[in-house]
């Protein structure tokens, strides 16, 4: 019985180490979407071709081009990829990606 209950106490900090390390990763990926999405408003500044393309296609495209890392890489966005869909979904180059 003694066994069981030092079993299950190393399964609980075993979850709760792994949610923490979920939710930052998912953390990591809101701040991303955040700072790109202002970086993106910014760059169109007031023309509302631009803004509505942000708006309307951002959320996806950023979902696309977002790798969440691993146990050895850190989450990064391929900033190409993003370009090129939103381009791509808004059916013009709003944004060059070189």
């Amino acid at each position: 019985m003694e066994f069981l209950k030092k079993m299950g106490g190393k399964i609980a900090g075993v979850a709760v180490i792994a949610a923490l390390v979920i939710g930052y990763k998912f953390y990591q990926k809101s701040q991303s979407h955040d700072e790109m999405k202002a970086e993106l408003t910014k760059l169109c500044e007031s023309e509302k071709e631009c803004l509505d393309v942000v708006a309307k296609h951002f959320d996806a495209c950023h979902d696309s081009s977002f790798k969440m890392g691993g146990r050895r890489r850190a989450a990064e966005i391929d900033v190409t990829a993003l370009a090129s869909c939103i381009n791509q979904a808004a059916g013009a180059e709003v944004f060059s990606s070189n």
